[in-house]
């Protein structure tokens, strides 16, 4: 089974932050280097992440990105990152959901979380933010939740 997880749209706090946290919980990553490759590079993802940010090095917005996704992966799981926490992003998410034409289930990075039968089907985003990352129990608990979506 593929390891490798995509960064589909990177961003300081995807690379600096998320990157090591993947690869410390069993996974590689492969850092998009444009919209361009992205059907070859999702070939042998597991899952991709894409920044909520609004700059980022790939030229595209995260809608764009996630809608590219769509169309070249449909059943690849995807985790969006971002630095606010999901109570502040969940109506943008859900929004952005909506115009892509899906019925998307918000998942957030708690233990609460982390048997949702939603996770790792294509109706699902995980949202992780840079708190999930800081606190060990919160890490933990994120990394559980992102195993199982990238199964």
């Amino acid at each position: 089974m593929f390891r490798n997880v995509l960064i589909a749209r990177p961003h300081p706090f995807i690379v600096g932050d998320m990157k090591p946290f993947l690869e410390s919980a069993g996974y590689t990553t492969v850092k998009l280097p444009s919209l361009s490759n992205l059907r070859s590079q999702t070939a042998t993802a597991c899952g991709s992440v894409v920044s909520m940010a609004v700059a980022s090095s790939i030229a595209a917005s995260a809608e764009d990105v996630v809608a590219e996704l769509r169309q070249v992966a449909p059943r690849l799981p995807v985790a969006l990152a971002g630095l606010l926490e999901l109570d502040q992003i969940r109506s943008l998410v859900e929004r952005m959901g909506a115009r892509l034409g899906s019925t998307l289930v918000v998942v957030g990075a708690s233990a609460g979380d982390v048997n949702d039968a939603v996770l790792g089907t294509p109706n699902a985003f995980v949202y992780v933010s840079r708190s999930d990352l800081i606190t060990p129990d919160r890490r933990a608990q994120a990394t559980r939740v992102l195993q199982r979506h990238f199964h």
